[in-house]
């Protein structure tokens, strides 16, 4: 049960099956403030959505992750095709610009959560 980020400049396959994560959809609405100080919100779109695919890497896979983050999607620039490990497949980008801590939980075992909008 692998997962793939797919892009026409590279691809990464994470073999280990991520961690369960939250299934909650957060829907992120943007507000502004105009020189007048008069308050507005743009409206929400449900293609806003934003989840957390929580990562586990081999040290291999990490060192393809970081060079997918930051060569081919140059963190969430780009967007990319991400297939679940069932296949599905979800045209997203990273919804952070700044790269996850990924830490190491034991030999050959980095992880890290990375959130993903749809594009």
């Amino acid at each position: 049960m692998s997962i793939s980020f797919i892009h026409d400049a590279g691809n990464v396959t994470i073999t280990r099956a991520p961690a369960r994560g939250d299934n909650a959809l957060s829907f992120q609405q943007a507000a502004e403030e105009t020189a007048g100080a008069t308050r507005f919100a743009y409206p929400l779109y449900v293609k806003d959505a934003v989840f957390d695919l929580p990562l586990r890497m081999t040290t291999v896979e990490k060192a393809e992750f970081l060079a997918f983050w930051n060569t081919t999607v140059r963190g969430s620039i780009y967007p990319f095709t991400y297939r679940d490990a069932f296949g599905v497949a979800t045209v997203v980008r990273f919804a952070s610009p700044v790269l996850p801590e990924i830490s190491e939980r034991s030999y050959d075992l980095h992880i890290c959560t990375v959130k993903l909008r749809h594009a």
